[in-house]
């Protein structure tokens, strides 16, 4: 009798921990209009996260690359497959670029933000190089460039977020290898 019950909690103990598993779905919207540009991450977990790829105007970050095997066994993003999009703010042109690398292990991809004015094409002025948003703070995350800030701003949660402390961690001293 011990042994039953102890064979039927060892089941219910491994049932309910893959149960608890979370994963969290990448994924991010990009806004024009004539006033501000908005780079959204839109990423959410489990359920939550499968139901907003489906959504219009969505960008799945793992299908910003091709993929590859490692030698042990994981699916890591390889060759860039960049999304592209061109905006108009306040008579000037914008273009943005997403693309992802690999976190490591068993995590999703790392998306990958530039943002660049392309008012005059000889002469392209980067606002946001090369951001690899590594650790995005909790809650809906916004880069939001307008006519009163060309240069960018930051929003968690509809607040802005202080410029150093986001960037750092968000953007900065990851290398991104192409």
């Amino acid at each position: 009798m011990k042994s039953r019950t102890l064979i039927v909690l060892a089941l219910s103990a491994s049932c309910s921990s893959s149960a608890l598993a979370d994963w969290y779905y990448r994924s991010f919207k990009v806004e024009c209009s004539r006033d501000q540009i908005a780079v959204i991450d839109y990423s959410a977990y489990n359920e939550a996260g499968e139901a907003r790829l489906l959504e219009r105007n969505v960008i799945d970050v793992d299908k910003l690359s091709t993929w590859r095997t490692t030698e042990d066994d994981l699916n890591v993003p390889d060759k860039p497959l960049p999304h592209r999009r061109e905006c108009k703010m306040g008579g000037k042109k914008y273009s943005i670029v997403l693309t992802n690398q690999s976190n490591g292990g068993y995590s999703p991809p790392v998306p990958v933000v530039n943002i660049t004015n392309t008012t005059n094409p000889r002469r392209p002025i980067r606002i946001v190089s090369e951001c690899a948003l590594y650790d995005m703070p909790e809650g809906e995350t916004k880069i939001v460039l307008s006519i009163s800030h060309p240069q960018g701003q930051f929003f968690r949660d509809g607040k802005l977020v202080p410029d150093a402390p986001f960037r750092k961690p968000a953007c900065g001293y990851h290398e991104y290898q192409r």
